[in-house]
């Protein structure tokens, strides 16, 4: 089935997409674009790279909040802080076409005031991942993968808000 998708995406779009590129390797077609969007390796880099913000009642009476990028040796130290039965009601935050941007210095005072745990995944993050809108003239559509992309990003960021403690 994914096959088929890719071959039909690949179908509609071939002509007015660029390649996708790989570090330095040879250009990627759309359907090997769509083939990465449950790549494990680059859905843990859109893990690794996003942000994490956690109020300070979770971490005790004299807890200091959390917020910090979720794959940084800080942060998973300060996780490991976390009472096994703490239970927190969690928002996933996907960013827009730009990224973080301001936004993302947000995430604590939300996290703060409302007293929910929020997670970024950062989209951007995965090796192979174009911009598929111009926040600057309101434009989108330019990568057909997108969707599938923050899809799978969603769904693994949601299991591994599950494996926390």
């Amino acid at each position: 089935m994914r096959a088929l998708l890719a071959l039909l995406l690949s179908a509609l779009v071939s002509s007015v997409v660029s390649p996708f590129r790989l570090g330095n390797a040879e250009p990627l077609d759309l359907a090997e674009a769509v083939a990465l969007a449950e790549d494990p390796q680059e859905l843990s880099r859109t893990w690794d790279r996003g942000f994490l913000a956690i109020p300070a009642p979770a971490f005790g009476a004299d807890g200091k909040a959390l917020f910090g990028m979720i794959g940084e040796a800080v942060t998973k130290d300060r996780l490991t802080a976390l009472s096994a039965d703490l239970s927190l009601p969690v928002i996933v935050y996907l960013h827009g076409c730009g990224g973080f941007g301001v936004t993302v210095t947000q995430l604590p005072l939300l996290a703060e005031r409302a007293g929910f745990a929020v997670v970024a995944p950062d989209s951007f993050g995965r090796i192979v991942r174009r911009k598929n809108c111009d926040n600057t003239t309101y434009s989108g559509g330019m990568f057909p993968a997108a969707w599938l992309y923050r899809r799978a990003e969603l769904v693994h960021t949601v299991r591994r808000v599950r494996e926390l403690p």
